[in-house]
């Protein structure tokens, strides 16, 4: 069977890990030569080595939660924070989060 067949069978294989399909990727874009292929799995299989060079897949929108404590003892539990509320150098950190592997 060739590589191309064996990616395709193990792409579709419920118990094929996603390091194993991504090695064999690798083994493929050197057969073709295709030195662009095989940078991007490498990235994939060992993370990004910084986050200008992170594909937008790999950067989500989040929205993060706090438990507070206010005046006569009041809590509140897992409420969301609003960005506004954060200093401005700070509010991009809360806004995203990455994915490097």
């Amino acid at each position: 069977m060739s590589l191309l067949r064996d990616i395709q069978k193990a792409a579709i294989e419920p118990s094929t890990d996603l390091p194993t399909l991504l090695r064999m990727c690798k083994l493929l874009a050197a057969r073709l030569g295709n030195e662009e292929f095989g940078l991007w799995v490498d990235c994939e299989l060992n993370g990004y080595p910084n986050i200008e060079s992170m594909p937008a897949y790999r950067i989500l929108e989040v929205q993060s939660f706090g438990n507070f404590l206010g005046g006569f003892n009041s809590r509140a539990s897992n409420m969301p924070i609003p960005l506004g509320v954060l200093p401005e150098n700070a509010r991009e950190a809360y806004k995203k989060s990455v994915s490097w592997s």
